[in-house]
């Protein structure tokens, strides 16, 4: 997930504001990154499916927590927690429950807890939807 950093510059002369600009200073990358699932995938109901990550930050012991989404990222119909693992595993082998239900708008989240109240806030997101189905018997 990308950030574009917006700075608003406010032009002031004696008297009042004569005008604002907006100024774009850099496009940041979140130093956490969520490889699998990352979008357009069908997942089977009750398969095993690789959830996977890469952090490129500094050393850190806060636990990555990981959480499926359904539906849009502004308003999910739900957002449940998987697992917390240790962010240096990179891979944690999920089985999706056979109560989950079907759609093709889920994503996964992840972030590092915040463990204390200073700590910044470090997340990603799969860049797409993926969708959950029933497996099909042959």
């Amino acid at each position: 997930m990308n950030w574009k950093i917006l700075v608003m510059i406010l032009v002031i002369v004696i008297g009042g504001i004569v005008g604002y600009y907006f100024l774009y200073l850099k496009e940041a990358k979140s130093p956490l990154r969520v490889l699998t699932p990352n979008g357009n995938e069908t997942l089977g109901i009750g398969s095993t499916q690789d959830i996977q990550w890469s952090y490129d930050g500094p050393e850190t012991n806060r636990p990555l927590r990981i959480f499926i989404r359904k539906g849009a990222s502004d308003n999910p119909q739900f957002t449940t927690f998987i697992v917390s693992s240790e962010i240096s595993k990179r891979s944690f082998s999920w089985k999706i429950p056979f109560d989950i239900p079907e759609g093709n708008d889920y994503s996964i989240v992840i972030d590092l807890e915040k463990t204390s109240g200073n700590l910044p806030l470090i997340y990603d997101t799969s860049e797409n939807n993926f969708s959950i189905k029933a497996q099909v018997s042959c």
